[in-house]
């Protein structure tokens, strides 16, 4: 683990090499988030610069494969993982029922995240955070903005403007054609994704079901 990362904690699970394209992020960001969020029951990603809604098809089936659900759990907080009381060694922690672990909250439908799942892009592995300690990381992996004279600053502000305007006029909604590639794109892309997670499994296992796309 590099220093930047040394705030996160790794998660074995495998690291499609489609995941980021089949989650929705076109960014160029080494490191972005992903998470569920209730308000409008979405998988969100966040490179610290920009957020958005991503795939959540792609992220059910990613979630609930057996190559990857597994590995979605943590040690308990209270007892440190060892499952017992300190106490009491034959005891079990009354938060995990003895297990030592709790499963990782990554957001759903009822329940607001309190983990955020960071893909470095770069080494192709997954790390988890607390919410507060990601949105601090992502942030920190962009270079701070350069300090600018008041007339810099006007000069930047009216150039954004412009930009903005230009894009308002060029703008035009997609056709019907458009969409639905870009939806046999991204349904595509998750099959992929699924197929490559198919192939992580030990022989002898299954796949874990996952919700169908109209389910949602």
């Amino acid at each position: 683990m590099n220093e930047a990362t040394q705030l996160l904690t790794p998660l074995k699970a495998p690291v499609p090499p489609m995941f980021e394209a089949a989650l929705g992020y076109q960014g160029d960001a080494r490191y972005v988030a992903f998470y569920w969020q209730p308000a409008g029951d979405e998988v969100m990603y966040d490179d610290g610069h920009a957020s958005g809604d991503g795939d959540w098809w792609a992220w059910i089936e990613f979630e609930n494969h057996s190559a990857v659900a597994p590995h979605l759990w943590l040690p308990c907080p209270q007892c440190g993982g060892r499952g017992t009381t300190n106490t009491l060694e034959n005891d079990p922690c009354d938060a995990c029922d003895g297990s030592g672990l709790l499963p990782l909250n990554l957001g759903s439908s009822d329940f607001e995240a309190d983990h955020w799942l960071i893909l470095d892009r770069q080494e192709r592995k997954f790390y988890v955070a607390p919410i507060v300690t990601a949105r601090r990381f992502l942030q920190e992996q962009w270079p701070p903005p350069p300090e600018l004279t008041p007339e810099e600053e006007q000069t930047f502000f009216e150039a954004i403007q412009k930009a903005v305007e230009e894009l308002r006029h060029a703008w035009r909604p997609p056709g019907a054609g458009e969409l639905e590639e870009s939806v046999r794109q991204s349904m595509q892309t998750c099959t992929e994704m699924v197929a490559w997670l198919d192939g992580q499994v030990e022989e002898g296992d299954t796949r874990s079901p996952s919700s169908a796309r109209e389910e949602k």
